[in-house]
């Protein structure tokens, strides 16, 4: 009754009238101690991914196959390929980068736009009883705009009054532009945090990334390996045999019976036929589509030299277009007025960082 208490030990006393047994725990076992703290060392340490679906992760694996396979052509070509498509995606993720840090820096500055930080923000929430705008006036929210349409209501008032000198005082008694400033505070809030939401995936990969360049031993070993679906390719295979029975007593063939059952035999032979050749092109597609199957592909020990390698082509500039497309999404957030464009641009700001995996999707 004990032998499921295999790492206990049993003590069983003895009396006169009955047997007395009772269970004495021994606590915890070394294996299950040093189970827990590995558990808890992969916890804490994480494990080591590469990046699916993204041409960064393509170009760390397809030259660790390559060397795997001693530098087979077609993935020395796929690994040439893949440096060859991170460069062209740097090149588009930093080229409208500094397209969106030249407006705001250049652009705006030599249109007259001032930087907006909480201009008006307090006066539309109420926390003010009186705010000053550009203009010099009061702002409230009827008379709130965008910086484009405030510039080109100033610009009508200015240019009336260049026209009509005589009736200055009229024009600026019933032309009003308006005031620029923020139209909800807490938005740009809300907007800025879930862009910022979105940038923690990409330094999630960015970690992801550090890590298998970090842990894996600095050693030439195979990412290539057999998996346990190969070794059962075999059993998988279909037992397929047509035993075609013929009819042995050729002198009553000529009978009329005999000619209706060797009709019939054929057609079985044919049908066995029709279904042999369907059964047996079924087992080839699904024996293709198994190849990869059976293949383990798994991280393993890394070179030094492919260390720096991806270390700097791949890690750097992944970690500088991720620092700058933040830098540059924030930015470009504090200076947006418009409620709705807080919403749009947040979200789009995000198509930057996916280049990457849409070169990866159209060009792989």
């Amino acid at each position: 009754s004990f032998q499921h208490y295999s790492r206990s030990q049993v003590m069983v006393c003895k009396d006169e009238r009955y047997e007395v047994s009772f269970l004495e725990n021994e606590g915890p076992t070394p294996l299950a101690r040093s189970k827990l703290l590995g558990a808890l060392e992969i916890c804490e340490a994480g494990s080591c991914f590469v990046e699916k679906g993204s041409i960064y992760g393509a170009a760390i694996l397809m030259p660790q196959l390559a060397r795997s396979m001693n530098w087979h052509r077609l993935l020395t070509i796929e690994a040439f390929r893949s440096f060859i498509l991170i460069a062209v995606s740097i090149f588009l993720q930093v080229s409208l980068l500094v397209m969106l840090a030249r407006k705001e820096s250049v652009y705006d500055t030599f249109a007259g736009q001032m930087f907006l930080c909480d201009l008006g923000a307090g006066c539309i929430q109420g926390y003010s009883s009186r705010c000053t705008g550009p203009s010099g006036t009061e702002i409230t929210p009827p008379r709130l705009y965008s910086f484009d349409i405030w510039t080109t209501r100033l610009f009508v008032r200015e240019s009336l009054k260049a026209i009509f000198p005589d009736k200055q005082d009229d024009i600026d008694e019933r032309i009003d532009p308006g005031e620029y400033g923020l139209e909800s505070y807490y938005c740009r809030l809300l907007c800025c945090i879930l862009f910022v939401m979105s940038m923690l995936k990409e330094g999630t990969n960015i970690i992801g990334m550090g890590k298998v360049l970090y842990y894996p031993p600095t050693r030439a070993d195979s990412w290539l390996g057999e998996g346990s679906s190969g070794a059962e390719a075999d059993t998988d295979r279909p037992d397929i045999s047509i035993t075609v029975q013929a009819e042995a007593e050729s002198r009553d063939a000529s009978l009329p019976e005999a000619r209706e059952r060797s009709s019939s035999s054929a057609k079985r032979t044919m049908k066995s036929a029709e279904d042999l050749a369907s059964a047996a092109n079924g087992w080839q597609d699904g024996f293709e589509e198994d190849w990869l199957d059976s293949i383990d592909l798994r991280i393993a020990g890394m070179p030094l030299m492919w260390k720096v390698i991806n270390a700097v082509l791949i890690l750097l500039p992944k970690i500088l277009v991720w620092k700058l497309t933040v830098q540059t999404g924030i930015t470009f957030l504090m200076e947006t007025a418009s409620i709705s464009d807080l919403v749009v641009n947040s979200i789009a700001l995000t198509f930057i960082l996916s280049i990457d995996e849409m070169i990866c999707e159209t060009l792989t």
